[in-house]
């Protein structure tokens, strides 16, 4: 296995390297902000975690309804192609059945909630954790809270803050509960300063030859 530089973030505000991973983790989730869009109840219950602490999101049938649960740690710098893993833990609630709830990606920038689908949840009888890779582009993105238009700025421009969200769509009013929420985002591939100065010098010769 390759070794891996990572950033632990303890600071609540943090630049992506060029050379590292974040690591956002949470577990407590005591300075968590949670919040909802449409008919769905987002709550941090004390116990019954794995271990501690956990999330409890009850959502209701209905278009664009979910359970926001947001990160308080911010992230800085250019995050268009950088890649990310993603992990959860699982465990079934009151009326949970079928499929369970649809679970992905959070972003937040200013008032503004965007989210990006990963996958269905299922019901688990037992805290069962879960994971999901990609790639962030703003283009994967949809908003469900505020008014921005368009899809979210991640070219380092704007300050972000990531975590993760519930749905539901069409099965009845139904509750699950979350817990140990982590995310690695490492940044895309950086050209070397040589390769890049190429790059500019053969669009240099390009242009010359069209002259």
């Amino acid at each position: 296995m390759p070794f891996q530089r990572f950033l632990v973030l303890t600071a609540l505000v943090v630049s992506l390297p060029a050379s590292a991973s974040v690591l956002l983790t949470d577990g407590d989730f005591g300075t968590a902000t949670l919040s909802n869009f449409g008919t769905t109840t987002t709550s941090r219950l004390e116990t019954g975690g794995n271990p501690g602490a956990r999330i409890q999101i009850t959502t209701v049938s209905g278009a664009g309804t979910g359970g926001l649960v947001i990160n308080d740690t911010a992230v800085t710098g250019p995050l268009e192609g950088a890649s990310f893993d993603f992990g959860l833990s699982v465990l079934k609630g009151a009326g949970s059945f079928g499929q369970g709830q649809a679970v992905g990606l959070a972003l937040r920038q200013g008032s503004t909630v965007w989210v990006s689908f990963l996958y269905i949840t299922g019901v688990r009888s037992s805290w069962t954790d879960q994971t999901a890779a990609g790639t962030l582009r703003a283009a994967d993105f949809n908003r469900v809270v505020g008014t921005a238009t368009g899809g979210p700025a991640l070219n380092g421009s704007v300050t972000t803050y990531f975590g993760f969200y519930a749905a539901n769509s069409n099965s009845g009013t139904l509750t699950q509960y979350y817990d140990n929420f982590k995310l690695t985002i490492t940044p895309g591939a950086v050209p070397a300063p040589g390769a890049a100065a190429l790059v500019g010098l053969a669009g240099l010769i390009a242009r010359r030859r069209k002259a």
